[in-house]
């Protein structure tokens, strides 16, 4: 893949809801509206895919609802699609509307490989009907090894991430996300995972619970709350 460029796309950023993590040892900045940023291969492989970002998913006052809009549709799908029988991943499928977005808009050569780690995420994906999707359970951070397994190394056209907790795992409070409403506090991902929130809590020392509140939640009075 050496060389070769491909589109590193996330409507959020953007849409200026979150933060580029560092990239190739430079601190990144957000690029203009509906306009990709553009990586070689290089620079991908040296992306902090897990770099802090903010969601810019937000609760309705309810606590629901009705239907999960995708960040930026038509500009990241546009931004995204540089060859219409080209390879594209959506590296957070989330509840799919991008990823629907993109198989109408490419070509019947054309794929599409969804990731996502929530089990919920994935059942959506089953449901949609299209021989040209290839569905992976697990952290877009596996995405080289996905790539490679399915033999499409140097050949990726483009990636999507939308980075952030989905409005369908805020809204429903036994997730443990809610903002509003009372639940468990389990805040996976990945509900395979064993380890969640409130065993992590009730185990960890205080300033590993001080400096995750202070690095991930951006809490200046992180020390005091632990």
């Amino acid at each position: 893949m050496t060389g070769k460029k491909i589109k590193i796309y996330s409507p959020r950023l953007a849409a200026g809801t979150a933060r580029w993590g560092d990239c190739q040892g430079g601190r990144g900045v957000s690029p203009p509206l509906g306009k990709p940023e553009v990586y070689t291969s290089g620079a991908v492989k040296n992306f902090d895919f897990r770099s802090k970002v903010k969601s810019s998913s937000m609760e309705s006052e309810d606590g629901l609802s009705d239907q999960h809009q995708a960040v930026l549709l038509n500009e990241s799908v546009k931004a995204l699609i540089v060859k219409v029988n080209g390879i594209y991943v959506d590296a957070t499928f989330g509840r799919g509307g991008h990823s629907r977005e993109i198989l109408q808009q490419i070509g019947k050569e054309g794929v599409l490989v969804c990731i996502d780690k929530d089990h919920e995420a994935i059942k959506v994906a089953q449901q949609i009907n299209d021989e040209r999707l290839i569905i992976r359970q697990g952290s877009f951070t596996r995405v080289k090894e996905w790539i490679e397994e399915l033999g499409y190394s140097g050949k990726v056209s483009g990636i999507l991430l939308d980075l952030g907790v989905s409005s369908p795992q805020l809204d429903e409070a036994s997730r443990g996300f809610s903002f509003l409403r009372d639940g468990p506090l389990d805040m996976r991902m990945d509900q395979n995972q064993k380890l969640n929130a409130a065993m992590w809590i009730n185990k960890a020392k205080e300033e590993d619970i001080a400096q995750v509140f202070k690095e991930y939640g951006e809490e200046r009075f992180s020390k005091r709350i632990a």
